[in-house]
């Protein structure tokens, strides 16, 4: 039950910060430099972001959980973010699902998923670091 509050709060954390940073891409960076440019200056931004988010995480409340757990709540939480992602998209701009994927240019689609990839990852590597460090 933990592994998943862990993975739900993870989530909702982090698309939370991912809002607030798109909405101040898209007011004065959009428009001067395009989508996908924007898209590419915002990602560095939601790495740190989600790094610091699972380092406050593990330290407040996933202290307990092993590397293992949360590796799970990571993939959990990534999880959420990928079907949230896809319902989102197909409600509002009405894409199908396989567009999803498909309308992205391949740098955009690696650097979606190399973040997705981070996202799951970040909790039990900050685990390991913390553990080291002890």
């Amino acid at each position: 039950m933990r592994i998943m509050q862990f993975g739900g709060l993870y989530f909702l954390i982090t698309v939370t910060l991912h809002f607030l940073v798109q909405q101040i891409r898209q007011l004065p960076i959009l428009p001067q430099v395009g989508r996908r440019a924007a898209g590419l200056v915002e990602a560095p931004i939601m790495l740190v972001l989600i790094f610091i988010t699972a380092a406050v995480l593990v330290r407040l409340i996933g202290s307990q959980l092993t590397s293992r757990s949360l590796l799970i709540a990571g993939a959990f939480a990534t999880g959420l973010l990928i079907v949230s992602g896809l319902l989102l998209d197909i409600g509002v701009s009405g894409y199908r699902p396989s567009e999803y994927f498909l309308n992205a240019d391949r740098t955009t689609r690696a650097v979606y998923l190399g973040g997705l990839f981070v996202f799951a990852l970040s909790p039990a590597l900050v685990q390991q670091i913390r553990t080291k460090q002890v």
